[in-house]
């Protein structure tokens, strides 16, 4: 009889530890079935970032397998017409998918840099940084491809040898760089006509996009008064040319969501989100065509609203966000009330940095409050004509806490159809003028910025 007991008791135990097993294990699927990026943790009902419009039913953006989608509307207010409306997509994916978890890796974006499913319904990039402390992105302003024009014309005559357009050390830079972006001034067509009456119309062959590549470009810019040059479908081969050579871009879109949409790259287990749009051309009815909820067209921002909208959508769910902005006033280094007003509105809504085009010139720098604003960088390979320009460089510093922004300005000059590397006495002379034309902030001698003591 005491035998039985004994045994009974022990059956009890051993049935008791694994009824508690079992509950633990389910209590922790309960809580690990969803991924919360922005936290960093296994959450039930968390979320992954993600962005689509419901009106593109094509498969880009489309939610992962066995995950599903909350659909947010917001308002957008375009200067140029009424009001649009985006279409916001947070796409909850089941934490199954996964092989890590935060016992295993330390990296608090694994879930997507190790998920190719996570990449391509969030459109996102995942690269490894040279440094892993510290991130560097590139911006550099216009280029241009159009063979009507000297600067592809002495490209093609070199036999497309892209050091005949930028000398081999200023390229060496740009392929150093982690993540590099350029303002891509033209659509890739070979269709379309040229807008009337407009003075200069520009269009390229769409082979030509294999020379981003060759320049170590990794995401372009379409916000621009050029990308609608040749009309809609020039607008459109240039959306499918850069996807068929899985080029992002961001500025433009078939719809307004996709217009609106940032490249989001994933560097060193930090998100960078770059938002495109353009204020020009400041015009009723502007040639570049606005897009809106049906309609093909770049991301206007004369009224920056949207565009401000999104900087704050992506702030939820990135590290940094940066906008790439096409604006001011062509050929002069004097600032409009376009420019600080809206860097004013962008610093506002939480962005990390703007960087500006389209002066064709060099124009000031500035610091509002912690962001830093480079107003224009100036041509870069885009004509024959003298001018200097810049290429910027971003560093991201990791930090235990927080993280340290650092813009530094690196003086070029676009001249014989190539852009060149300024060094000594010209890249101090190019320092010294953006010194002349900045306010309370400058350049010290390695071109970082700096406020005035």
């Amino acid at each position: 009889m005491a035998v039985f007991a004994k045994t009974l008791i022990s059956m009890v135990l051993v049935g008791a530890l694994g009824f508690f097993v079992v509950l633990g294990f389910a209590h922790f699927s309960n809580n690990s079935l969803l991924f919360n990026v922005k936290n960093d943790n296994f959450l039930s009902g968390g979320t992954i970032f993600g962005y689509q419009n419901k009106y593109n039913n094509s498969d880009r953006g489309s939610t992962v397998s066995n995950g599903s989608t909350v659909s947010e509307s917001i308002k957008q207010n375009n200067s140029l017409s009424a009001n649009m409306q985006t279409e916001s997509i947070v796409t909850q994916v089941n934490e199954n998918q996964f092989l890590s978890s935060p016992a295993e890796t330390t990296e608090k974006y694994a879930a997507i840099k190790n998920n190719p499913e996570v990449q391509k319904a969030n459109r996102i990039v995942v690269k490894d940084g040279a440094n892993p402390d510290v991130i560097t992105i590139g911006f550099a302003g216009d280029i241009l491809f159009d063979r009507q024009y000297a600067i592809m014309s002495s490209l093609l005559s070199a036999g497309g040898d892209i050091t005949r357009i930028i000398e081999p050390v200023l390229l060496d830079k740009m392929k150093r760089m982690d993540v590099m972006i350029v303002n891509n001034e033209f659509p890739y067509s070979n269709r379309g006509t040229p807008i009337p009456d407009k003075t200069y119309t520009f269009r390229a062959d769409p082979e030509y996009v294999k020379y981003l590549g060759a320049m170590g470009v990794d995401g372009v810019s379409i916000a621009n008064n050029h990308a609608f040059d040749y009309g809609e479908q020039a607008f459109l081969d240039t959306l499918d040319t850069l996807e068929a050579a899985d080029m992002p871009y961001a500025g433009g879109g078939r719809n307004i969501g996709e217009a609106a949409r940032a490249m989001t790259f994933l560097v060193n287990d930090r998100l960078i989100s770059i938002l495109c749009a353009t204020q020009i051309e400041r015009l009723e009815n502007p040639d570049t065509r606005g897009a809106t909820m049906d309609r093909a067209g770049v991301f206007r921002c004369l009224d920056a609203t949207a565009l401000c909208e999104q900087v704050r959508k992506y702030k939820e769910t990135s590290d940094v966000v940066i906008v790439f902005t096409h604006w001011g006033t062509e050929s002069t280094d004097v600032l409009d009330f376009r420019q600080t007003g809206q860097a004013k509105e962008l610093m506002e809504a939480g962005a990390d940095l703007v960087v500006g085009a389209h002066p064709h010139v060099l124009q000031g720098v500035d610091y509002l409050g912690d962001m830093p604003v480079v107003y224009s960088l100036g041509n870069f390979a885009f004509s024959s004509k003298t001018l200097d320009g810049a290429m910027l460089e971003v560093q991201i510093i990791k930090g235990d806490t927080k993280d340290e922004i650092k813009a530094r300005f690196i003086p070029t000059r676009q001249a014989g159809c190539q852009a060149k590397l300024l060094t000594a006495a010209d890249k101090d002379n190019v320092i010294n003028y953006i010194n002349s034309i900045s306010g309370y902030t400058a350049l010290d001698s390695d071109g970082y910025l700096q406020r005035r003591s």
